[in-house]
């Protein structure tokens, strides 16, 4: 018996539909949504399925780009739906199309969207604002110049 190439495996995981729908990844696709495959050998290294999908039909992708989807479906295998970007053109493209976690629906935030607006309005300065919360100056500065919670928009 003969082993299934790197294609044979990918392929046989992915729903193939009409040239312009999505191909989706029918195996494993942990919390974030995104399809994994095993690429096998000893250090059971894991790589996207949608990576593998350019990889395969595009060619190689270079060192810190990102494959991004021109459907927002992280499921989705059809090359004609993925093109390469930067980090930067990945969060550019999250944000243009509303796919973020905003707010205190992140995990990660240690505010509320209240106390973001006390914050937004409070003319203190950054040190003692930064102190009341438990947060550090520079969670303060973000919120003051928008570089972070520019969803939250307060009226002055």
């Amino acid at each position: 018996m003969t082993a299934l190439t790197l294609e044979d495996r990918f392929w046989g995981k992915v729903d193939l539909a009409g040239p312009d729908e999505c191909w989706n990844w029918t195996a494993y696709a942990p919390k974030n949504g995104y399809g994994q495959m095993g690429m096998g050998g000893k250090r059971g290294k894991v790589e996207y399925s949608h990576r593998i999908s350019f990889s395969i039909n595009v060619g190689p992708i270079p060192d810190k780009a990102c494959v991004l989807h021109k459907c927002d479906n992280k499921k989705c295998c059809n090359p004609r739906h993925l093109f390469l970007g930067s980090i930067a053109d990945n969060v550019r493209d999250m944000i243009s199309k509303n796919r973020g976690i905003l707010g205190s629906l992140n995990g990660a935030s240690k505010l509320d969207e209240q106390q973001v607006i006390a914050i937004k309005g409070d003319n203190r300065p950054v040190v003692v604002i930064a102190a009341e919360f438990g947060v550090s100056h520079s969670v303060i500065s973000n919120i003051k110049t928008g570089k972070t919670w520019s969803h939250l928009i307060v009226e002055s």
